[in-house]
């Protein structure tokens, strides 16, 4: 009776001379005694009471306690402007469809300009980028070229465990997360634009940049010094030279290797990633990116 109840809510908003005195919504109530099954059944009654219309994993998840833990800490994590270093800005997590808009509309025009300054749009991320990111991060490129969807599903599985246990996120994670947000959107404008400048075709820069970003990591081994990112909101410009050649090579190797076969089926085969791995590449990165990498310890903290 969701929906229903929420219907006849803004329906006595807008018409307050509607009578709604003897209007009743039928409800069902579950009561859940263990606790610790509490994120695992509620997407469940959700999932199965919803059979009839079409609801996405990503829908059910609002409320998993992995995602509100991040969404806690998107809310409170300040970080530099890159573009001005005197303001602080928040990346926004949106947990849930058009909570941004949400929270805009509900503020006068001049806490609406102070939002938008304090919460910048461009930095507003949804839970389908969280598992882009970290699945790139994690190598595996192949995952998310299989669209957002699957590859939320597959990253959800990964999380179970970690939800189970109660180990959620911490600000040691959220600033791994958000500094491959920022090398993720580096990319993207490093690729370019159609028709512009863009150093191949268009269609094919989702896998490119997936696959190019994986592949940094593993020729760095995982050392790239993600904290510096995160404290900088920004990447060094010879971290971009290499990035952006990184990306050329990684097009022509995904053209070249695919041949006859789409790009966009070859791209979400686990052989296509591996096949990359096996490919030696022309600059020792460890060596032209020891400035930007941390020591194999570290990386573990």
């Amino acid at each position: 009776g969701g929906q229903t109840t929420a219907s006849l809510y803004h329906t006595h908003k807008k018409f307050k001379d509607a009578d709604l005195s003897k209007i009743f919504v039928q409800m069902k109530l579950t009561v859940i005694k263990d606790k610790e099954q509490k994120s695992i059944e509620i997407p469940n009654i959700s999932r199965f009471a919803n059979s009839q219309n079409k609801v996405s994993e990503l829908d059910l998840s609002s409320n998993n306690p992995y995602f509100i833990q991040i969404e806690n800490l998107s809310r409170k994590k300040y970080v530099v402007n890159p573009e001005n270093k005197n303001q602080s800005v928040l990346w926004f997590f949106e947990r849930t469809n058009g909570q941004y808009r949400e929270t805009l509309n509900k503020q006068s025009p001049g806490q609406q300009k102070k939002f938008k300054e304090q919460n910048p749009p461009n930095l507003k991320f949804v839970k389908s980028d969280i598992a882009k990111f970290i699945n790139i991060w994690e190598l595996e490129p192949h995952f998310v070229s299989q669209g957002s969807q699957k590859n939320f599903i597959h990253y959800t599985k990964k999380i179970t465990e970690v939800v189970t246990k109660n180990k959620l996120p911490g600000e040691n994670f959220y600033r791994k997360l958000i500094a491959n947000a920022i090398l993720f959107k580096t990319a993207d404008k490093l690729f370019g634009r159609k028709n512009i400048d863009a150093i191949g075709d268009t269609n094919l820069k989702a896998f490119t940049i997936a696959y190019t970003i994986s592949y940094l990591h593993f020729l760095t081994n995982n050392r790239l010094d993600l904290w510096r990112i995160y404290e900088e909101q920004n990447t060094d410009p010879i971290l971009n030279k290499h990035l952006k050649e990184l990306l050329k090579f990684v097009y022509n190797h995904l053209i070249f290797e695919a041949k006859s076969t789409l790009i966009t089926e070859y791209a979400k085969r686990e052989s296509s990633w591996r096949k990359l791995k096996e490919t030696p590449y022309q600059i020792d990165l460890i060596e032209s990116l020891k400035n930007f990498l941390i020591s194999d310890d570290e990386k573990t903290i």
